[in-house]
Parts: structure tokens; C-alpha cells; sequence
């Protein structure tokens, strides 16, 4: 199916928000165009780093600040250090984005999100 979306001009997403580590090598071998999401402890198994280096080079990677566990609950300051911290270090080659992992969650304090906006923009990644 993905190479009948590539022949056909498209890009094309795979959609994995939980433990992906043992599967790097199979997403080598899809070739899907993006993979979300990029989900760290306690959510997946992956590090942003090792996926990086896994699939960097061909897969772009999309999705890896935590909107649960992290996101929701940190304050303003805390959310945009954590997008600064994650945005940079996402940036090879600008093939990796550092978006929230899957959706926002209800009741997420806007301000976390307006801050975690800046802080990429700041880093440069939007």
C-alpha cells in the first residue's frame, strides 16, 4: 500500500503512538514517508535520539513532547523548556518535527500550549 501511495505522487504516515523500538527495522523496510508518534517513557519505548539514528536518515519523525504526562501538567515555563529542549535536538537535516505526540488532551491549560508553540519557533522548528 505505501508504494502505491508513493507512485502515486503522495507521502505517506504511519501512525504508532505507543512501544516501537523492536519495530525500527521493519519501518526501514515500509519506507513509509512519516512516522508518528515518537512516544518516549512511560508512554512507548522509544527515545527520540535512538529513532533519530534508526530512521532519521530515511523516515521523518513526527510527534515527541508528551501532551500527558508532561504537557498537561507543567506549568507555562515548563512546557516551553521542554519543547527548547526536544526541538533542537530533533533537528537533523530539518527532517523531524517535535509537536505533541498525538492530540492535545482536554483540559489542557492553553497557556502550555501557546508556550510550547514559542519555544519552537524559537528553536526554529515552525
Amino acid at each position: 500500500m505505501i508504494d502505491a501511495i508513493h507512485a502515486g505522487g503522495k507521502f505517506s504516515v504511519y501512525h504508532n503512538c505507543g512501544c516501537a523500538r523492536k519495530l525500527y527495522p521493519n519501518y526501514r523496510e515500509l519506507g513509509m514517508t512519516v512516522w508518528e508518534t515518537v512516544s518516549e517513557p512511560p508512554r512507548g519505548d522509544n527515545r527520540l535520539a535512538d529513532a533519530k539514528a534508526a530512521l532519521g536518515d530515511r523516515i521523518c519523525l513526527l510527534g515527541n513532547l508528551d501532551q500527558v504526562d508532561f504537557l498537561k501538567r507543567a506549568t507555562p515555563r515548563g512546557g516551553g523548556e521542554d519543547a527548547r529542549d526536544r526541538g533542537p535536538s530533533a533537528s537533523l537535516e530539518g527532517d523531524s518535527s517535535s509537536p505533541p505526540r498525538d492530540y492535545l488532551e482536554h483540559s489542557t491549560p492553553r497557556e502550555n500550549v501557546v508556550a510550547m508553540i514559542e519555544a519552537a519557533k524559537e528553536a526554529g522548528r515552525y
